[in-house]
């Protein structure tokens, strides 16, 4: 089973070229701690510009484990917890978006779209289902659609 684990990073262009360039010094230090295909992605348009993720694989949840048990007790991770603690609020780890807090723009845009089935079937109520669902959670959201 493949593990991907994901660091998102939110920050100013200073803060995003840093986290740049301090991933092309920890991939190798994460190979040589047994994480493999380390990567970095970036939006070059939209809104997202100034977030990257950072992405490590690992052939199962123990590789991933062991990795994290030594990678806590290398001296690269002190220093580098501490370079992103001084970096703050110019560079810091990005939150999560859940329902909660951000509208997912293809449930607005399917909430706006109707489908021609007939209520009484099978896939009508199934379909019933799911709109009530999404309007629920848009009004939650108080979505602007």
């Amino acid at each position: 089973m493949l593990v991907t684990a994901i660091t998102t990073w939110d920050g100013t262009p200073a803060g995003i070229e840093a986290v740049i360039e301090g991933s092309r010094l920890a991939g190798p230090i994460h190979e040589s701690l047994g994480a493999r295909n380390p990567r970095l992605m970036r939006s070059f348009a939209g809104s997202d510009l100034y977030r990257v993720e950072y992405m490590i694989d690992f052939d199962s949840f123990e590789a991933c484990g062991a990795f994290t048990d030594a990678m806590l007790g290398h001296e690269w991770f002190v220093q580098m917890t501490a370079n992103v603690a001084a970096a703050y609020p110019e560079l810091k780890t990005a939150e999560p978006a859940s329902p909660t807090t951000r509208c997912n723009e293809r449930s607005c845009l399917r909430l706006s779209t109707r489908h021609k089935l007939g209520s009484g079937s099978q896939a009508g109520r199934l379909r019933n289902r799911r709109v009530r669902r999404r309007r629920s959670l848009h009004r939650q959201l108080r979505c602007s659609r």
